[in-house]
């Protein structure tokens, strides 16, 4: 008897179709992974960029409290003047610091953060404002308080300049603080 073997060769090259979905299914999770990242990045970007912001108009505030004591040492009144008259106040950053400074147009008295006259503004020029008046609204609200410290040792200024914002539904704040002494007595 005859014995034949035959034989079967599968001469096509390729992936079956289970071959291919696990693939797919392996390239789309890296997809996934990468694009999570990329929204992620995104997002610490831009709340990154506004603690930056919140940073710098903290730190212009207590500039601004500066400003005004050296101010008030030019002039005949004390030194705490116009500083600590309210026990909180905004000053307002419309004007440059070094030329076109208004004694006694910078202070106005507010209730809290959640007053509206807190409120930044940007102008045209760059430059953040509480005055609303044909300028653009901003997410951020600045406080700055003042509280005047009278002891045996040593008289000071505590001043401390708040920066509040909001985004994507979360509060966040900025705080930066110093303490003025009347160094020129």
């Amino acid at each position: 008897m005859l014995n034949v073997r035959c034989q079967i060769v599968n001469t096509q090259n390729g992936f079956s179709l289970i071959e291919l979905i696990v693939c797919l299914f392996i390239i789309n999770l890296g997809m996934i992974g990468v694009l999570s990242l990329v929204l992620q990045n995104i997002k610490v970007e831009s709340t990154n960029k506004n603690a930056l912001i919140a940073s710098q108009l903290a730190q212009e505030g207590l500039e601004l409290v500066r400003n005004q004591r050296d101010n008030n040492w030019l002039g005949t009144g004390g030194w705490t003047d116009k500083i600590v008259n309210f026990p909180t106040y905004i000053i307002d950053y419309s004007y440059i610091i070094d030329y076109s400074y208004k004694s006694g147009d910078i202070i106005t008295s507010v209730s809290g953060i959640d007053d509206e006259k807190t409120k930044l503004y940007i102008n045209k020029n760059g430059y953040y404002t509480h005055d609303r008046i044909n300028n653009f609204p901003t997410i951020f609200s600045r406080l700055i308080s003042a509280s005047y410290n009278d002891n045996d040792e040593e008289k000071y200024l505590d001043i401390k300049s708040k920066v509040y914002w909001k985004e994507r539904g979360r509060d966040y704040n900025y705080e930066a603080e110093v303490y003025l002494y009347d160094w020129k007595q």
